[in-house]
């Protein structure tokens, strides 16, 4: 008894340094209100964990350690960030892909910066976006002036981006280790390293025209055979390319009523990946993804007329997808009955991309030459929830992004080249039949042109960010004077525009 008396000061002074350590981790502000969108949701959310459940529970482990061992454990009394949990393992892939690299390692320090912060916290960041550039593959679209992306997409695990372009191109870049855990603040890395990793991995080639493009969503870098994308072209039938050596897998062949080969304008993916979507005018085609060919499932969109023009699924009602058209309406249809059951009219402009919320009750669309987002709220199907407010006056396909894992914020490109944020969380629900439109809570110019791509990194801080339209020459106004040599000079005016054809990382961090 003596004994255990004199220990107790000793590990209440563990215990003191352990509760100081935990305070002071716990005050350490981070750079930006993205770092709560990126914490593993298994840590995140549902866990039900206190911070004072937490530090009963090591001090548990502090008192078994000296019970087990008989000897005091030590406290590091360091800097709060060298103590954050590692989930490289997790997240890390080990594989000798020649092409394709391994998803990159986090390291803890690096990962440290990613710590929620409370946002009712008096010392919590406000809003701060203002991102770092961490590459720019420009050099790899200056091919002619004509050529320009047609937006990116990351891979469903998040170590490649899939970009696609008006030369009729598709190149697969591969994200750097150091961008992913945001060691891009040093000049080694914009004078030495950056120069790297600005070539793409794999370059394919199609026909013609690209009109959409889409991963497997099953896709990781782990499994080679997982690791490819579907493509769909003017003219052309649905391509399944490898995006391990890029290599044509298969085609998806798509023939009328009249036997003839007709091109898709929208593909898509079910949620395991079994099924492949394709988007015809008054029609949706469905192939299964193991047998490639011309065996296909028809679905009759008559009710919804137009051209399907994109598709996305619920994430928890898997049965149900939602289909948009140039039209302006959606419409909503289940893979049960392949059958519509409702359709959504007065869309303002052709959709040209929907997308549903993490908890499948809420539908966000885009369209063109429109400048709002609409939120549509699927359990009173019709009725609209907010409007967010971004600037498109072109027919281009100008995308937006929803944090991968909460929904805390919404992005999107606009034409005059800015990358716009909506808070999405704690949004006033509308008084009246009108949507309430919501500010943008901030922005940042990505690009000189048009930014018609945007996509968040499923599980890094990193956006990536594409750029370029169709520039046309103006008219030549003719005058009284000059009327005489009309003949000889020139109809059209070639003026320097702005001509920015780019694809951008930003670390978010």
């Amino acid at each position: 008894m003596e004994q255990d008396e004199q220990e107790d000061p000793a590990l209440t002074a563990k215990k003191a340094a352990l509760l100081a350590l935990l305070d002071a981790s716990s005050s350490v502000n981070g750079h930006g209100d993205f770092q709560e969108a990126y914490i593993n949701p298994s840590v995140s959310e549902g866990s039900g964990k206190s911070e004072t459940s937490v530090q009963n529970c090591m001090l548990q482990s502090v008192e078994q350690m000296e019970q087990e061992n008989g000897i005091p454990s030590t406290v590091c009394t360091s800097s709060p960030q060298t103590n954050c949990h590692k989930n490289s393992e997790s997240i890390s892939v080990d594989n000798e892909s020649p092409n394709i690299a391994p998803r990159p390692k986090v390291d803890g320090h690096k990962n440290s910066k990613l710590t929620c912060v409370d946002s009712e916290s008096p010392n919590a960041p406000k809003e701060i976006f203002a991102p770092l550039l961490a590459l720019n593959f420009e050099k790899e679209f200056q091919s002619s002036e004509d050529n320009f992306t047609k937006g990116c997409k990351w891979s469903p695990d998040g170590s490649c981006l899939l970009v696609g372009s008006n030369d009729k191109m598709l190149r697969i870049f591969n994200l750097p280790s150091r961008v992913s855990c945001g060691d891009i603040q040093d000049e080694s890395w914009f004078f030495e390293e950056s120069s790297k990793h600005i070539n793409p991995a794999l370059t394919m080639k199609e026909g013609e025209c690209i009109y959409d493009y889409t991963w497997y969503p099953a896709m990781h870098s782990s499994d080679a055979q997982s690791c490819c994308f579907a493509v769909t072209c003017r003219g052309c039938p649905v391509h399944l390319w490898d995006a391990w050596h890029g290599k044509l897998i298969c085609s998806y062949l798509p023939y009328d009523h009249l036997d003839q080969l007709v091109a898709a304008y929208s593909i898509a993916f079910n949620l395991d990946g079994s099924e492949l979507f394709c988007g015809f005018n008054k029609a949706i085609r469905i192939f299964q993804v193991s047998r490639p060919g011309r065996e296909f499932v028809k679905i009759d969109a008559r009710d919804q007329p137009g051209i399907i023009s994109c598709m996305a699924f619920n994430p928890v009602l898997p049965s149900v997808f939602v289909a948009g058209s140039y039209l302006g309406n959606l419409g909503l249809y289940s893979t049960d009955r392949n059958a519509l059951f409702c359709r959504i009219d007065g869309c303002p402009g052709g959709m040209t991309q929907i997308k549903f919320s993490s908890d499948g009750i809420k539908l966000f669309s885009g369209a063109r030459m429109n400048n709002k987002i609409l939120c549509w709220d699927l359990r009173n199907p019709g009725k609209l929830l907010w409007s967010f407010r971004r600037e498109v006056n072109t027919n281009q396909r100008i995308s937006f992004d929803l944090e991968p894992h909460s929904n805390n914020f919404l992005i999107s490109g606009t034409t005059n080249g800015s990358v716009l944020k909506w808070n999405l969380q704690d949004l006033p629900l509308p008084d009246g039949e009108d949507p309430e439109m919501i500010k943008t809570s901030s922005k940042f110019v990505a690009h000189k042109d048009c930014c018609n791509g945007v996509s968040l990194n499923p599980h890094f801080p990193v956006l990536a960010t594409s750029s370029g339209q169709r520039h046309f020459p103006e008219p030549q106004s003719c005058s009284s004077s000059d009327s005489s040599s009309e003949d000889d000079g020139p109809l059209f005016l070639h003026r320097k525009n702005k001509y920015e054809n780019s694809v951008k990382l930003w670390w978010l961090g």
